[in-house]
């Protein structure tokens, strides 16, 4: 019987006669070095099987300890992988080009932003903290007018936006969005290929039909964790791409002023309105629930690729492709949170990003909606012929 808890058991372990379930949990108690509590606080609590409902932790690891059990080492031992460059990870191949790809596009983009005359650039930190040390009323209404408020500035010293200040963000109307959203179709059509080499199997109608599913996905996620990692809410911008945004409080000034005063204007300016603030009402929450990590994003990147509602029939290759990618996720997800984070049970994380990935191809759906009624009713984006092959 096991000298532990009394269990008919005819094995040895650990040394000394006992179950594996005395055993299993003394193991885990001296490797994880807990100390446990006495219930009663008098160390006599009876472990015998039968004896209590639940048996007291610290009575019964103290009972492994009194009948002689020593446990020196791990049984085996696990080795993390190592990664070279002949075997790097997807997460990492991901984090090293999509840093290089937003390097790409800030430097396009700050490019076409500093020569527009709609575009307003928001004021950085030097400037806020000049205003305040001089004190001047209009130099702080200057300031307030361009979208920051004092009470802002006040959690600037804890806050993320002390570094996004410091680089350069305007508040854009649509016309500038849709040229860096051009900027970000061609450079992430040589990204694609670079992040899953393995899609190079498919033929180049499969790659271009996966592109076109995968690109509002890949832009739902780029812009709306951008927004919460920059101003850690949703409340006053949105970020459209890496360096232009739009203010969610005023939708007039989103599109530009043409002169003509027939009602298309302000029916567009509602439709995209409400397209907006719907799109912040579903996605919003999750992002500032889930206070997901970089590295969460870039497998959550991965993911939204696999989760494939394409217009063309998937073949079997196509399928075994997505899957060993979304596999190849899931693990180095896993072992992120094992090995960098010291996560035992991570349920709720991942649980956490699946509904992220659930909403986005909500999202999604309802933007290719919102495009094709643009494009139906106000002929909005008749000159955008690329944003029309991608997004209709």
């Amino acid at each position: 019987a096991c000298l532990v808890c009394s269990t008919p058991n005819n094995s040895l372990h650990f040394g000394v006669e006992a179950c594996r379930a005395c055993s299993a949990f003394f193991k885990r108690a001296t490797r994880t070095g807990r100390h446990y509590a006495c219930r009663r606080g008098q160390r006599t609590c009876d472990v015998t099987r039968g004896g209590e409902e639940m048996a007291c932790r610290a009575c019964r690891y103290a009972r492994c300890l009194e009948v002689g059990m020593v446990y020196v080492r791990p049984l085996r031992m696990c080795k993390p992988i190592q990664y070279d460059d002949q075997n790097e990870s997807l997460l990492a191949r991901i984090e090293v080009e999509y840093e290089k790809s937003i390097v790409r596009r800030r430097e396009q983009e700050l490019a076409l932003l500093r020569t527009s005359e709609t575009a307003s650039r928001l004021p950085g930190l030097d400037e806020v903290r000049l205003a305040l040390l001089e004190l001047t009323f209009f130099a702080l209404i200057s300031l307030t007018n361009q979208g920051l408020s004092l009470h802002a500035y006040a959690h600037f010293e804890n806050s993320q936006i002390v570094t996004t200040l410091l680089q350069e963000v305007y508040v854009s109307t649509t016309d500038l969005v849709h040229k860096t959203i051009d900027l970000l179709i061609k450079d992430m059509w040589s990204l694609f290929p670079k992040i899953f080499p393995s899609l190079d199997k498919l033929s180049h109608k499969q790659q271009v039909e996966l592109y076109r599913f995968y690109l509002p996905n890949f832009i739902l996620v780029d812009t709306y964790f951008r927004t919460w990692k920059i101003w850690g809410t949703f409340e006053k911008y949105i970020m459209c791409s890496i360096a232009t945004c739009i203010d969610v409080a005023t939708p007039d000034a989103w599109l530009p002023k043409d002169g003509s005063d027939d009602g298309t204007r302000s029916a567009m300016v509602s439709s995209a309105s409400s397209h907006v603030h719907d799109q912040v009402a579903r996605l919003g929450p999750c992002f500032e629930r889930a206070q997901k990590t970089e590295r969460e994003v870039h497998a959550l990147l991965a993911i939204m690729l696999c989760e494939t509602d394409m217009k063309l029939a998937a073949s079997e290759r196509l399928l075994s492709l997505l899957d060993s990618i979304r596999g190849e996720a899931l693990r180095d997800l896993q072992r992120y949170y094992r090995e960098e984070l010291g996560m035992a049970d991570f349920s709720s994380r991942l649980g956490n990003l699946m509904t992220i990935c659930h909403v986005v191809r909500e999202c999604s759906s309802c933007f290719q909606e919102f495009f094709r009624m643009q494009v139906t009713l106000f002929d909005f984006f008749d000159t955008e012929l690329l944003l029309q092959e991608m997004f209709i």
